[in-house]
């Protein structure tokens, strides 16, 4: 384990112990405000930078050598664009590069926080980010990904028209399989407009992959989105260094938060057509990824539905409206219960 995993681990969960110790009213929350949040994303922003990972030599020699390995590019134009323009405007320094891609990916999160949650709680929002599986990993190995992700974050949290419309183009530009949350909302925002139609998706893909084996289906439709798709196909030569199978731990993962949004719309006060229509985004995508559950980097694809989890924990309980007795308690169970599965995976992984 690098001590890079170890201030992972520690510093969040620091936090939590220092605030279920204050002093604090039971009806109410202790303030952890958006300075707060800002602070661990900073931290983790120039963290990110020197955590090592299986992808990032890659990344650097394309990106030194962008002219001729972009120049042609034709799959992810923008992404291509992109690079040669970092490696002439960056100079080829490679310090500055992991430190843009950091920025906008832990920026994403911040403007997320200011502005969908109140000032003094928006802290907790990233405080769970953080604590949730794929949050380092997005942003120091999968970082293609992981700027596509930012992109849509800022796109969803904007007021602006031309940035909600242009920035999902432009991360859809960047890595192909963004396409599949962008449309999963749009499917959940005017299609599917109910979440039983959604639950019922999910089960049924549940059955099917839990009946029968589609890998070979699914790589027909995969192969053109991203180009570990390909690694999918050859399970041999992955099973010595990826725990290749049914991930029942990931399953249950993924159905914890379901649960938790059960007990929330439950104990709304009053509709929130946001909140439904993220969780039937989660729902449709996280559905689509249990058909590719036993393959491996399966973890990369759950991610796409996975970071979703911080807001559909924290989005109710945080804005007030959530008809809880003792909301701390609630902010406390969900954040210490998903750094224990984080850090329990880590552990094993390590």
């Amino acid at each position: 384990m690098t001590i890079f995993t170890l201030i992972f681990l520690f510093v969040p969960f620091l936090y939590i112990f220092l605030v279920s110790t204050a002093e604090r009213d039971e009806d109410g929350l202790v303030s952890f405000d958006l300075q707060g949040g800002l602070i661990i994303l900073v931290l983790y922003m120039f963290t990110l930078i020197f955590v090592e990972s299986n992808d990032k030599p890659t990344y650097l020699e394309y990106y030194l050598d962008a002219e001729n390995f972009y120049g042609d590019f034709t799959r992810e134009v923008i992404w291509g664009k992109l690079q040669i323009f970092l490696s002439s405007f960056l100079m080829k320094n490679e310090l500055l590069y992991w430190l843009f891609y950091s920025f906008v990916y832990c920026l994403a999160y911040f403007v997320v926080a200011r502005k969908l949650f109140p000032y003094e709680y928006a802290g907790y929002f990233v405080l769970c980010v953080v604590g949730c599986m794929g949050f380092v990993s997005y942003g120091s190995n999968t970082i293609r990904a992981g700027f596509g992700i930012a992109l849509l974050l800022i796109a969803f949290s904007s007021d602006n028209r031309w940035l909600k419309c242009l920035l999902p183009l432009v991360a859809v530009g960047c890595n192909m399989p963004m396409l599949i949350p962008f449309s999963g909302y749009l499917i959940a925002r005017y299609i599917m407009r109910k979440d039983l139609w959604c639950e019922c998706i999910w089960v049924l893909f549940l059955l099917i992959t839990l009946t029968t084996s589609v890998v070979s289906d699914i790589m027909l439709l995969a192969g053109g989105l991203d180009d570990r798709a390909a690694e999918f196909v050859n399970v041999d030569e992955t099973t010595e260094v990826y725990n290749v199978g049914f991930r029942t731990d990931f399953l249950l993962y993924s159905l914890i938060p379901v649960l938790f949004v059960k007990y929330n719309v439950r104990n709304l006060v009053g509709e929130n057509l946001v909140y439904h229509t993220v969780y039937r985004t989660y729902l449709l995508v996280n559905a689509l990824w249990l058909l590719l559950i036993r393959l491996p980097f399966t973890d990369r694809f759950a991610y796409l539905s996975w970071f979703m989890i911080p807001f559909l924990l924290m989005y109710p309980v945080l804005n007030e409206q959530l008809d809880t007795q003792r909301p701390q308690r609630y902010v406390l169970s969900a954040i210490g219960l998903f750094f224990l599965v984080n850090a329990a995976l880590m552990l094993k992984s390590s």
